[in-house]
């Protein structure tokens, strides 16, 4: 997945991302009722991936100490402190802006951010299972995963809808009509930014396999355990709905991930109770 084109540049948006004004509002709400850092604050950050990438992308500045060093939202969060987490939400833009007239908008947002949510919630639990790699990077990276598709949803939405046109008509994947079309793909855009952002190398190296394709060879198992965490997602009926993507085979990832079949059913139950609670929060 080697980003090839310079054009990636004019759709390289450093500022950040935008998010929706329920998300913001929730949060600002949350900061007002303390001055010390909780965890329902905490919980709202991780279920938001905008806001989410602006805190990780603050805690991994050198003003902090720990330049390209935090690959977890709650290491980040303990760092930044709500004060700091207050000047971020109150800086991130709302997704609302973006839109050019009053017709309805191109794709639904709210869907999108809840399969960044459960993909996150999953692979922290599949990351709590395996005990190779920390929970809560697991679930950061789960969260972060789709930064290039989000950034062009909110930013480029009607290139992106004529893509995924493209892809449904010649039933191909959205990665193989981006390729062709402009020489990147929404994965590219998300390594690019994870690089531009400062990201620990952790989240950098595992960006480039999130939207992996049964051809590419697999070796991270952070990236692995995200792409596991994206397939239970769309299975359970939690996808992004934007385009098609040829999901690497769970068969593949039990061999990397070194689990079987047996053992996720066993864990099923619990993960599912995980996302119900995800889902409550994110709706309520």
């Amino acid at each position: 997945m080697q980003m090839t084109s310079s054009k990636i540049d004019e759709f390289l948006v450093m500022e950040g991302l935008p998010s929706l004004p329920g998300q913001i509002l929730s949060l600002l709400d949350e900061l007002s009722k303390t001055s010390a850092m909780d965890y329902t604050i905490l919980q709202k950050i991780q279920f938001d991936p905008a806001i989410a990438l602006r805190v990780l992308r603050v805690a991994n500045t050198p003003l902090y100490g720990y330049a390209g060093k935090v690959s977890s939202l709650q290491q980040a969060g303990g760092l930044l402190g709500p004060g700091a987490i207050r000047n971020i939400v109150l800086t991130t833009p709302i997704l609302e802006r973006y839109q050019e007239d009053d017709s309805p908008p191109p794709f639904d947002y709210a869907k999108l951010w809840l399969h960044m949510t459960v993909t996150a919630v999953l692979a922290g639990s599949l990351g709590s299972c395996l005990g190779e790699i920390e929970t809560d990077v697991c679930f950061t990276a789960g969260l972060i995963h789709g930064i290039g598709k989000i950034s062009l949803a909110a930013y480029h939405p009607k290139s992106l809808q004529e893509w995924v046109r493209l892809a449904e008509c010649e039933q191909a994947s959205l990665l193989e009509v981006e390729k062709r079309v402009v020489g990147f793909t929404h994965a590219d855009l998300g390594v690019e930014m994870a690089k531009a952002f400062g990201l620990p190398t952790d989240l950098m190296e595992a960006q480039k396999f999130f939207y992996a394709s049964e051809a590419d060879e697999i070796t991270d198992p952070l990236a692995g355990t995200v792409l596991a965490a994206r397939n239970l997602a769309d299975s359970w009926g939690f996808t992004d709905s934007i385009g098609n993507e040829a999901l690497v085979g769970m068969d593949r990832l039990f061999s990397l991930l070194n689990f079987s079949e047996a053992e996720l059913d066993e864990w099923t139950p619990q993960f599912r109770e995980n996302v119900n609670l995800a889902v409550k929060v994110q709706e309520g």
